[in-house]
């Protein structure tokens, strides 16, 4: 699938099941370089409308509106980006002795990911 081309439609809306896809991908990246991680995405439209992307390890809160994950830590908040008004990254089962270091390389491998998202994102809607 190009998620170039069907990250946003004619309407210059989010095309939420073309990004699920290309999250799908990159989630598989993201847990080979970080196996036994719980994480998850929360996107907010400028619309209000809000999506949560989480892997099998994330335990997704029932009935929530707002997703309030018992245990994580937010290890990235981006806002007022070209598609979106935030991005969430949020991470439960890093050990209480994980180094620093290891958190922050998951944080910059989470930006790698919302930047190639934004990036598709904003050109097609430019276009």
């Amino acid at each position: 699938m190009d998620t170039d081309k069907c990250l946003v439609d004619g309407r210059q809306n989010i095309n939420m099941r073309c990004l699920h896809s290309a999250l799908a991908a990159e989630f598989v990246k993201l847990e080979n370089l970080f196996p036994g991680i719980g994480m998850a995405f929360v996107f907010k439209q400028y619309g209000g409308k809000s999506y949560l992307f989480a892997n099998k390890k994330m335990p997704i809160p029932e009935g929530a509106k707002t997703p309030d994950f018992q245990g994580s830590e937010t290890i990235l908040c981006l806002e007022n980006g070209a598609v979106f008004r935030s991005i969430r990254f949020v991470v439960k089962g890093f050990s209480n002795d994980a180094a620093w270091a290891e958190r922050i390389d998951l944080a910059k491998a989470a930006i790698n990911t919302t930047e190639r998202l934004e990036l598709k994102g904003a050109a097609r809607m430019a276009a």
